[in-house]
């Protein structure tokens, strides 16, 4: 294989033990891939469970009153219930 045919295959800067530029074996180059893939949904769960956990504390006070509305429709569907035995 020719170095032009071989450009695609070097790893970046800093990887292969420092030897920039080197080809790196298709082993090496699917663990580098690999690690970046699973940083990456790493950081997507962690910001989604940090979005969702801020989502929740500030809706606390919205779901805590859909809860009271709920239960005084609860509470008028249960006398109405009552009143027509």
């Amino acid at each position: 294989m020719r170095q032009a045919d071989r450009a695609h295959l070097r790893l970046p800067a800093g990887r292969a033990g420092g030897l920039a530029g080197s080809v790196g074996s298709v082993r090496e180059r699917w663990d580098i891939m690999f690690k970046r893939i699973v940083s990456t949904l790493f950081a997507s769960v962690f910001l989604a469970g940090l979005f969702g956990l801020v989502g929740t504390t500030a809706a606390c006070n919205t779901i805590h009153g859909a809860g009271q509305d709920i239960e005084q429709g609860g509470a008028k569907i249960k006398e109405e219930a009552n009143e027509r035995r």
